[in-house]
This record gives structure tokens, sequence and C-alpha cells, in this order.
């Protein structure tokens, strides 16, 4: 079976699993499984590792890699600026490790990170109708250039445009890292990768899109609410927010002293919220909508400070939200938080369903299993983004799957070694036949210019070594380059002469140099010239020249022009 990817979301509510096959144009998903957390006492991940366990006991294959995402709620999301335009991978590693130091709770030696950069707010371009809004009518002004027209008034600050570059990192400690691994694995369950939510919904949000405009996504789930600004598939800004589904059957169950359970299937079945442009469709749904209001309002509140504090840490103004996650079906939400937030908010449509699941969507829906599908896409992609399996907790591969492979290995070691002679037995015969052409054409050359045909050996004896001649090699025993090294390395240290070299000109036995000592005062730019002299003269290839006279150059600075004759480029 080929390798597969699959994405596995430990849900509060239900785990989903997502089995994709990778390609050339991303991952393409071909089931999906999903089954709920039962309740009991032991801790939810380790309920939710068991469930995890099963589900992938099941559909998973030897040569299979699982990622998984850990809760947004359980990693620390910063937007972090930096001063510097471009550094090392290594380097900018190491100051995003400090920053995030200096504003977290966790040393950093107790601390995995991953990061990535925000990419820059680009340039509106194009035209704008403005209109003029009156007391009772809309008028019409004109066309104008969109760079030309004043940024929107929203509430809260704008991020200035960085001169260097901005970083979205996501932290958590090792420890707790490590006790999702190993409730993991005690399933028999190893990810390869541990992604960091809300992020991996940028890969999604750039399917949805398609042409790498920017989205945000917002995943309403059973205890929280994750959120993600994406543009070509990065993600910009990200957080999560403790309020989900549950908080609203929490308080209908208050409200109306039912259990869970009923509760809950009264929201499902009557749940509303009124927008205030919206009547209710019944009184059932009225009732519910009142009480559903307080909870929802706190929602808009963390949704409303999430929007605020994008635009103050990016500079990024969220165009368009789309609602995912359980709770996004909720009737008349939509509607309601697009017309508190003055920006579009939509649901999924069937057919993105049916674009990005295929025939797995016949067996759910793409609302709910959001998060597994983008993980499942982005472990498909050359390199995860915001992977915590790093430095100790990094991936091992496990090489046990060698031995299979071990004979088909063994042949093609033996197939490659023959190759190898078989080359060198034709570089050989080449080599061989070269030299028999090079013998015959020896012999022809000797026997027209000495009489007699000769080898090689032969015509070096009888013509005799060049250095019994009196030919000279043209060609002098130091290039320029050397000499350019030569004389840098006799000049005198920075702390003895301040010089200014503007010219070197190099010719056959001479150097001609023009500079300038730039000190502190004249005195100083004298003796700078004499510490000079004295270093040219200690070395084996500049002693011979007569001291400079010097000129008198912009603040107290001397000038001079210094010509030295050199026998170190020369045949001896």
């Amino acid at each position: 079976m080929a390798s597969r990817i699959l994405g596995v979301d430990l849900g509060a509510y239900s785990v989903k699993v997502v089995v994709s096959n990778p390609g050339f144009r991303g991952a393409a998903v071909t089931q999906v499984i999903e089954e709920l957390v039962p309740e009991g006492e032991e801790p939810h991940l380790v309920r939710a590792a068991g469930v995890a366990g099963r589900i992938l006991a099941g559909y998973r294959g030897e040569e299979d890699s699982v990622y998984a995402s850990i809760a947004g709620d359980k990693v620390f999301l910063h937007v972090l600026e930096f001063g510097f335009k471009s550094l090392r991978r290594a380097e900018l590693e190491s100051a995003v490790g400090a920053e995030l130091e200096g504003v977290l709770p966790i040393d950093l030696e107790d601390m995995v990170y991953a990061f990535e950069q925000i990419p820059k707010v680009p340039t509106p371009t194009g035209t704008l109708e403005i209109v003029d809004v009156g007391d009772d009518e809309v008028t019409a002004v004109g066309d104008v250039p969109v760079a030309s027209v004043p940024a929107a008034r929203s509430h809260g600050r704008v991020a200035d445009a960085v001169v260097g570059m901005r970083i979205l990192g996501a932290a958590t400690q090792r420890s707790r890292a490590e006790e999702f691994l190993i409730a993991l694995r005690s399933e028999g369950v190893d990810p390869r990768g541990l992604l960091a939510a809300p992020a991996p919904y940028a890969r999604l949000a750039e399917k949805l899109v398609g042409d790498g405009s920017l989205i945000a996504v917002l995943d309403i789930g059973h205890m929280r609410s994750d959120f993600c600004l994406a543009m070509g598939g990065h993600p910009i800004f990200a957080r999560t927010v403790a309020r989900g589904g549950h908080h609203l059957t929490r308080a209908l169950a208050k409200a109306w002293n039912l259990d869970y359970r009923r509760a809950e299937e009264a929201k499902h079945s009557d749940g509303f919220v009124r927008a205030p442009s919206q009547s209710a469709p019944s009184e059932a749904a009225a009732q519910i909508g009142d009480l559903l209001q307080g909870e929802v309002k706190q929602l808009l509140r963390e949704v409303r400070r999430t929007l605020n504090a994008c635009r103050a840490k990016t500079g990024f103004t969220v165009p368009r939200i789309v609602l995912l996650g359980g709770g996004s079906r909720l009737r008349g939400l939509p509607r309601y938080l697009s017309e508190q937030l003055q920006l579009p908010v939509d649901v999924l449509p069937p057919e993105a369903s049916q674009a990005l699941l295929g025939a797995a969507a016949s067996s759910a829906a793409l609302d709910t299993c959001a998060l597994a599908v983008g993980v499942a896409m982005d472990g498909a992609s050359a390199k995860p983004s915001f992977d915590l399996r790093q430095g100790a907790l990094a991936f091992k591969a496990d090489t046990s799957f060698l031995r299979s492979k071990a004979k088909t290995l063994a042949m093609a070691g033996v197939a490659i070694m023959a190759f190898g002679v078989l080359s060198a037995y034709t570089g050989v015969s080449k080599l061989r036949a070269a030299e028999k052409t090079l013998k015959k054409r020896v012999a022809l050359e000797s026997a027209a210019a000495l009489g007699e045909q000769l080898s090689a050996a032969e015509v070096l004896d009888r013509v005799g070594p060049i250095e019994s001649s009196n030919r000279v090699s043209p060609v002098p025993s130091m290039t320029a380059y050397d000499m350019l090294l030569a004389f840098n390395t006799a000049l005198p240290a920075k702390d003895k002469a301040v010089l200014d070299v503007s010219e070197v000109e190099i010719q056959a036995g001479k150097v001609v140099v023009k500079a300038t000592s730039s000190p502190f005062d004249e005195t100083s730019a004298l003796q700078g010239i004499k510490n000079l002299e004295e270093s040219l003269r200690a070395s084996e290839c500049f002693k011979d020249f007569t001291s400079p006279e010097s000129q008198p150059g912009a603040n107290d600075s001397r000038q001079f022009t210094l010509t030295i004759k050199s026998s170190c480029n020369k045949k001896d």
C-alpha cells in the first residue's frame, strides 16, 4: 500500500481522523472517521487518545504517516517583530527563542516552539467608487485610486508598516508536549508531527479561496473556538478562545433546569440567534434565542477582540470570515455576527465539502472535521508549519522496515557495484587507447623533427631538461592577486594606523598605492604614515621605497602616494 497521510484532531467532543493520499497538487481526502469521546473520570487526553488508537488500529498501514494537532488553548501564540529583513534560519531561531522566553512564563530550556514569517501587508491597487453618504440618500462621487484612499476607520490601533519582519510564533511547555505524545504512544500511535492549532487551518483556507487571497476561518467547537487569518496557505494571525457550543448548552440547561443531554437536543432542534434585523421563526426559537443571547454576546466580544488584536499586531484587516465547527450550525449565527462585526460572515456551502472531501463528503461534513483536514494537508506538504516536535522531541524514523527490504537493497547494491566496475573498465580502456594514439603521434613528430622515431622519454633525453636551457618562463612567481594579499598582510594594525586606501596599482616589479591617513588629528595622521613605513620595511616584498610626501586633507587627514619596488612577482 502506498504511503498515506493521516490527520488526527483530538477534539473535546469527538476525535476526527482524516485519511488522505498525497499528490503533486496536495493531499486528496479519501476517508473521514469521527467517534465521540466517551465520558469518564480519566483525563480527556487519555480518553481521546484511546479513541484515536482504536481508529488508527483499523485504518493505518505500516508506511502511513500520522500527524496530530495540539489544541490551541495548550499553546501560546505570539506575533514578534524584528528590525532585520533577512537572517539565516539558525540565527533567526535563536532570536525567536530569546524573544519568546522574554514574553512567556516558560524558560527556554523547558520550551518547544515553532515559527513562520508573516507576509507583509499588500499595497492596495485598482480603483474604488467613492460615495457621499447623506442623511437621506447616497450619492456617487466617482472612482479614485485605492492607494489614495485613507484606511477605513476602525476601533483600536493599526500596526505600522514593519521595517524588518514579523514572526508568528507558537510555543508550549516541553512537559505538556511530552504528555500529549506519551498518551498517543500508549495507544500505539507515534505521530510524525505535532502541529500547533489553529495554524493548520491556513492550508484549508487556501483551498477554500483558491486564489491566495486573504480569508479568516472561525471554527466554533465544543469547548473552544479557533480563529485563523491566512493568506496563500500561510497563517498570519491565530487565536483560541475558551467559548464554544458547550457554553450554549450549559446556559439552556441552567435556565430550564434540564439535564445536559436534553439541553443539547433542544439547542440542535430549536437553537436560534436573532440578529437585530431579523425575527425569530417561532416562539420556541425566540425563547431559546433570548436565553442564548448572553453567551453569544460573550463569543462576539472575544471575536471582536481577536479582530482588533490581529489589526494591531499585524496590520491586516479581516475582509471575510468563514464559520466552521458544530457551533456554526446554530441558526441565525452567521447573520448575527455579520451585522455586529460589519463584515461578511458565511458558512461553508455543501459544494465546498464536496470539492475538498470528495467521496468522503457523503459520510462527513467539512465543518466538523476542518482541523483534521488542515492537519492532513499540512502533513502532506514538504515541511509542515508550526511542528512542535523539535529538538529532543523530534520524530525518530523507524528503520525496522529496512529488514523487509534487505534483499532488494542488497541486489541494488550489487547492481551499483557492477555498474561501477564496468564504468572503471571502460575508462581504463579509453585511457589505453589514448596512450597508443599519443605514442604514434610522438613517433611521427620526432621523425619529422629529429630524423628518427623516438619515444617520449627518448625525446626528453635528446632535448634536455628546461632548467639547463637559457629560456625563462614569462609567468611571474606571484600574480597581482597574490601581491595584493601580501600588501594587505604587510599593513600595520588598526591601532597603529587608520588608512583609507583609494587606489592600488600593481605592475611588474612595482606597486603604487594612493591612500589617506585619517586618525583624530594631524600629528597622529603623520605618525600613522610612519607606522606604515615601518610595517612595510619589515616585509620581504616591500622594503625598497622612498618615504612618501603627504599633503593635508579634510578633517586633519594626510593624503599620500607610495611607490614600492618589489621583486616578489619576478622570476628568480
